[in-house]
């Protein structure tokens, strides 16, 4: 574009320097430099706009990366969590930092748990619910007692 424009200032003082300037030629070369312009400008704004739509794009694929980076996070510790009963490897309190990771999580996963067993109207634990329910899921069959007190302290 400044190619063209000097170009046209050349051709102006060639006019110029001739003998009596045509006026009507240099307009209409002013003209054509003038929608030339109006052109690139319409084409530079053509690419912002796709530009800008582009980077919201990105943008929104950022984000869903790191919602799917976080859903993995968390889906691994979950399968770390359930295999680690299941797990048999000889773990070294110096060089592995994957208990530490796995006691943190385990500890925040029993405080959830004990939130979760507190009646809401008197703040009262309920974990002998719990104890009761983990007992008839280890022994297979539950009495009737057991079922009605369960019954009782759940509500």
């Amino acid at each position: 574009m400044a190619c063209g424009y000097v170009s046209v200032i050349v051709d102006v003082k060639v006019f110029e320097d001739g003998n009596g300037a045509d006026s009507q030629a240099i307009k209409d070369m002013l003209s054509d430099v003038k929608s030339q312009l109006a052109k690139e400008e319409e084409g530079y704004l053509a690419e912002q706009n796709i530009k800008e739509q582009l980077q919201k794009e990105l943008d929104e694929y950022e984000k869903k990366m790191s919602l799917m980076e976080a859903i993995t996070d968390k889906t691994n510790s979950v399968h770390a969590l359930a295999e680690y009963p299941y797990s048999r490897r000889i773990v070294s309190l110096t060089c592995n930092t994957q208990s530490s990771e796995l006691e943190q999580t385990l500890a925040s996963l029993g405080e959830e748990l004990q939130k979760r067993c507190r009646c809401q109207h008197c703040h009262a634990e309920n974990l002998e619910v719990l104890s009761l329910l983990l007992q008839g899921d280890q022994n297979g069959d539950e009495s009737s007692d057991d079922q009605k007190t369960i019954s009782y302290l759940a509500v």
